[in-house]
């Protein structure tokens, strides 16, 4: 228990004060590092919007190092659809950003599977508007 409390004391002491209020929820096995904008977290319904923040351990396709996904998602049962998303230049979405609409299948709603990032995600704004 010790260990886990360091840990996460020592994973919120190096993120910078400007991205505080970004709230880790999960680091995926490849490495990249994902978060949610719990101020922004809005319920209508059974359904629930949301700011996700991917902070990439390398550089993706298109040269960033970070992006924001505007989720809506649905606690009844459990998907989510992407409405929009911004590319940033730099870790922990500094820098110029480059925002887009949803290109391809990324509007259309599908269902994350259970043991997803997406799932535990949605499984935590959803717990959280409760």
């Amino acid at each position: 228990m010790k260990k886990l409390l360091v840990i996460l004391f020592s994973l919120l002491i190096s993120f910078n004060s400007n991205a505080l209020w970004w709230f880790p929820i999960v680091d995926s096995t490849d490495g990249d590092s994902y978060f949610i904008d719990i101020d922004t977290i809005k319920s209508h319904n059974n359904s629930v919007f949301y700011w996700r923040l991917k902070d990439y351990l390398r550089p993706n396709n298109y040269g960033a190092l970070s992006s924001a996904t505007y989720y809506e998602g649905d606690c009844s049962i459990y998907k989510i659809r992407v409405l929009s998303f911004v590319f940033y230049e730099k870790s922990m979405g500094e820098g110029d950003g480059d925002q887009s609409a949803p290109l391809g299948d990324n509007g259309d709603w599908r269902y994350p599977s259970p043991s997803s990032v997406d799932k535990v995600l949605l499984d935590y704004v959803c717990d959280y508007v409760d």
